[in-house]
């Protein structure tokens, strides 16, 4: 297996680290991760565990790239009539 490193720790750090977190930066983080479940709902897949746990800051700092992770409990579905959400 190869992994990505990212230096910046996950959301949960973050947030435990600084408390809570400026609303231009609460937005950008939220967007980031709303772009990656779109692109996977896109390709239809499902990660079914979205948690501050599994979202990782590839750098460390304000403006790192978010990457999601832990696709153990994720699910691939082959038509929108059997799509998770809507069984």
């Amino acid at each position: 297996m190869v992994f990505e490193y990212c230096e910046g720790g996950d959301l949960f750090e973050m947030i435990y680290k600084f408390g809570r977190l400026n609303e231009t930066l609460a937005a950008q983080i939220f967007y980031q991760i709303i772009l990656a479940l779109n692109y996977m709902h896109n390709e239809r897949v499902c990660h079914r565990d979205i948690k501050t746990d599994n979202c990782m800051f590839l750098i460390d700092g304000p403006n790192s790239v978010i990457k999601l992770i832990d696709f153990g409990l994720a699910i691939e579905y082959s038509d929108p009539s059997n799509h998770p959400i809507t069984t």
